[in-house]
């Protein structure tokens, strides 16, 4: 059981090192149209994941769930759509959830260093029109 343990961390380990990867190439404006699954917050603590039928946000250093924005049967993909909308896809692609944020005046999605993911846009640019909880005031362990 032990080395079970060990083998799950390492292969987590790297799954998260290929994620980081994926997430520095990524930022900003550039990320429309793009699967965000991967992206790091600006600060490198945590990653947005799509992990075990959940999106959620993982805090990198101990690889575990921070918080769950939303559970999926069958997800694949998680696109941050050119029209501004993040959406949820399953293998036929088929939208299992959406952020609704489409054709608002969107500019970018960050993942901030408390750990929200924020979509923002509006006239300033800098508007929060979408996020996906609160900030993380406490550290928040999904069950």
């Amino acid at each position: 059981m032990k080395n079970f343990f060990k083998l799950t961390m390492l292969c987590f380990i790297i799954l998260v090192g290929q994620m980081n990867m994926i997430a520095q190439s990524k930022s900003g404006a550039q990320l429309k149209g793009t699967d965000i699954n991967g992206l790091a917050s600006t600060d490198e603590t945590y990653i947005v994941a799509l992990y075990n039928e959940k999106l959620g946000i993982i805090k990198k250093l101990t690889g575990q769930m921070q918080y769950t924005i939303a559970t999926f049967r069958d997800a694949v993909s998680v696109n941050f759509q050119q029209d501004g909308n993040l959406v949820v896809k399953n293998s036929f692609g088929d939208a299992l959830w959406s952020s609704q944020t489409h054709n608002k005046q969107v500019k970018d999605i960050i993942l901030q260093p408390d750990g929200q993911l924020v979509i923002r846009g509006g006239a300033s640019g800098s508007d929060i029109i979408w996020s996906s909880r609160p900030p993380l005031d406490i550290p928040v362990i999904d069950p």
